[in-house]
């Protein structure tokens, strides 16, 4: 009787992770809106409470965090972050401009990608940061600490 129960919670924990890769798989290409760069603004989150933004409003304490401070040029910053995401695993850079930078991060169990969105506004000296997974509801706080580790990791090297 334990050998049969082994065996059908190892199946039914088969289904479960076949259909989160799956999942991810047929809604993993769904990314964040373009950024509205000459408003200087980085897409809203989702209703969901698996985003933070720099943008969101302070009321929304779910999506809500402080814009990052950091001086220098544009092209500094930006070359800045670039070498920040290429230091990290499952990081990629997959659009860059003279002020914006969009990158994902990919988890190493399931494969879920989370889009990663850097908007610099020199006039301000800030970094503008929105983090948020493409699927699901919950991300266990991964893009909060994302936006730390990038806050701390900015202000650290801030000349």
């Amino acid at each position: 009787m334990l050998v049969i129960g082994t065996i059908v919670i190892g199946v039914v924990g088969l289904v479960v992770i076949g259909g989160l890769v799956a999942l991810n798989r047929t809604q993993g290409n769904r990314s964040a809106g373009s950024p509205d760069l000459p408003s200087a603004r980085l897409a809203p989150c989702p209703d969901s409470p698996n985003c933070v933004s720099t943008q969101a409003p302070p009321e929304d304490a779910q999506h809500s965090a402080d814009p990052i401070s950091v001086a220098g040029k544009p092209e500094e910053i930006i070359a800045r972050i670039v070498a920040i995401v290429e230091a990290q695993p499952r990081m990629d850079v997959v659009e860059q401009g003279d002020r914006y930078l969009r990158a994902t991060a990919t988890s190493a169990l399931f494969r879920f990608v989370d889009d990663v969105d850097f908007l610099v506004v020199p006039e301000e000296s800030v970094v503008h940061m929105r983090s948020a997974s493409r699927v699901g509801q919950s991300d266990m706080g991964v893009n909060r600490h994302r936006y730390e580790f990038f806050r701390t990791a900015l202000e650290d090297r801030a000349p």
